[in-house]
């Protein structure tokens, strides 16, 4: 549970920090509402936060629920009223992007026990041959699967540690910062500048 609960701040260290350069680009370009919305999704997640510390697993004291819903409230009419309808429902998509740093956690368990079933499998194949083909035998076709299975998981072990990672930059970190919408300089190419 410790490794899954490090998997998560680390969720939470991603998402605000772009949300912390959403808000530094906002502040450097001078647009309001690019200052104002990662204030406010920072605001909602520390109020769905609170909200479910307090009274879903009571790990804080139950003093904390009513500011949190204030929190939640003032984020989701900021977010309504830069964003629209959709703004407050963003607020929930921001904290499933955190929870979803959890998948890192999943990944490598998933890989030790795909590594301890092709063990049993292996294992279970040796005891299942060993009356009918003999010790040498069995114990030759029991290393041979406990080998092909090794090599599939191993496989599957590194394209999912690869992909995953991959993925929450792309979703959970990238679109927190609104890298597309940045007015720059306008890009004019091969632009004339006088005569006919």
């Amino acid at each position: 549970m410790t490794l899954m609960w490090c998997a998560v701040i680390v969720g939470i260290m991603q998402v605000f920090i772009g949300f912390g350069i959403m808000l530094y680009q906002g502040i450097k370009h001078k647009d309001l509402h690019h200052i104002l919305e990662p204030i406010a999704f920072i605001i909602g997640i520390i109020g769905i936060a609170g909200f479910a510390s307090s009274w879903m697993f009571h790990a804080i004291s139950p003093s904390f629920l009513l500011p949190s819903i204030i929190l939640f409230g003032i984020s989701a009419a900021t977010l309504g009223w830069l964003v629209g309808v959709v703004g407050p429902i963003e607020i929930f998509g921001a904290v499933g992007n955190i929870l979803s740093f959890a998948r890192l956690f999943a990944i490598g368990l998933s890989a030790a026990y795909l590594a301890f079933s092709a063990n049993l499998i292996s294992r279970k194949v040796i005891e299942a041959c060993i009356p009918k083909l003999g010790l040498q035998l069995a114990m030759a076709i029991g290393l041979f699967t406990a080998l092909v299975l090794h090599i599939l998981f191993f496989g599957l072990g590194l394209i999912s540690p690869i992909m995953q990672p991959f993925r929450l930059q792309v979703v959970e970190f990238f679109t927190k910062f609104k890298y597309h919408d940045y007015p720059g300089k306008l890009y004019t190419p091969f632009k004339t500048t006088g005569g006919p």
